[in-house]
């Protein structure tokens, strides 16, 4: 079966055609999929229409980068100017997440993904693969400037854009011999930046509290771990480390990660510990649960932690 997206046809097994088809736009300069005779002739074949609307005209895009970003662009272009470089490309996560707000990863280990901003004193423009287009201008970075790089002929595709973006000029990375300075600037947190964390801290602590109360004596420490993961995306967070103990094994392991292996199942005291992300911000937040009455050593423990 072929189904039609936004970007275009692709093969699938299946019948998912008739269900996915409905409103969505065919792109031309796509490669059709196997024994297809064209774009336009298997939108026909499928009874659709090709939209009229080009894909980045899309209603929900935002008129202009949210003012929390745009004091971000200004501060990295004051940057700019003072080490005189004339373009920069940004691509780690951390410092994309800094500048747009958005997360240009697929997978969450990723350090740097399939998208980059490409920033000069005049411009400012995200540059991605054009399976990645869509999600960037209406989900990950409303209101930047995106440009779509074909498939087939990545990565040479996308270096193409940046290469017709940066024209001849010399052009830093931030990775490069500025990666140190770049770590400096994003550390300088501004009030915007400021209201998201307490808004971050705030959510991080309500889902710890939802995560602990829905723990009971039998859980596997995985299932621990679960009922977190639940509680934090719930609320739009990302955790990038969690690490749950039992028992004995809180003294154990300074960060342990979930196990199966073994007696783990709950029996007194659960340890979660945590680092949740959201729109590049990270809080790190730990909390013990115990059933029944407190032991004198765990109080004792608490309370020294409470006075640090």
């Amino acid at each position: 079966a072929l189904v039609v997206s936004r970007r275009g046809l692709f093969g699938l097994g299946g019948s998912l055609a008739g269900r996915w088809a409905r409103g969505l736009s065919c792109q031309p300069h796509l490669r059709p999929a196997p024994r297809s005779r064209g774009c336009q002739a298997d939108a026909a074949r499928l009874r659709l229409k090709p939209s009229a609307r080009p894909l980045s005209a899309s209603a929900g895009a935002m008129a202009g980068i949210a003012p929390q970003y745009a004091e971000h662009l200004a501060t990295l272009r004051a940057f700019m100017k003072a080490e005189g470089v004339e373009c920069m490309l940004i691509g780690k996560a951390t410092n994309f997440f800094w500048l747009t707000g958005g997360r240009c990863y697929v997978p969450t280990i990723e350090e740097a993904g399939p998208a980059q901003a490409f920033v000069d004193h005049e411009k400012a423009v995200i540059v991605t693969t054009a399976i990645e287009e869509h999600k960037m201008r209406e989900q990950e970075c409303p209101g930047w400037e995106v440009r779509g790089a074909a498939w087939a002929g990545l990565p040479g595709t996308m270096d193409a854009i940046a290469d017709e973006l940066v024209a001849g000029r010399a052009v830093e990375k931030d990775d490069g011999r500025l990666a140190g300075q770049m770590d400096e600037l994003i550390a300088d947190l501004t009030e915007a930046d400021l209201a998201a964390y307490r808004a971050l801290g705030k959510d991080l602590g309500e889902a710890i509290a939802e995560a602990c109360r829905s723990v009971s004596p039998g859980d596997s420490e995985y299932k621990v771990a679960g009922l977190t993961h639940a509680a934090y995306n719930k609320r739009g967070i990302d955790l990038v480390m969690i690490g749950v103990a039992h028992d004995e094994r809180i003294a154990w392991d300074r960060h342990p990660l979930a196990r199966l292996e073994g007696d783990t199942a709950l029996k007194k005291v659960c340890m979660i510990a945590t680092c949740g992300r959201r729109k590049g911000l990270i809080g790190s937040l730990s909390r013990l649960v115990c059933f029944g009455e407190v032991p004198a050593e765990l109080r004792t423990i608490h309370d020294v932690c409470m006075q640090v």
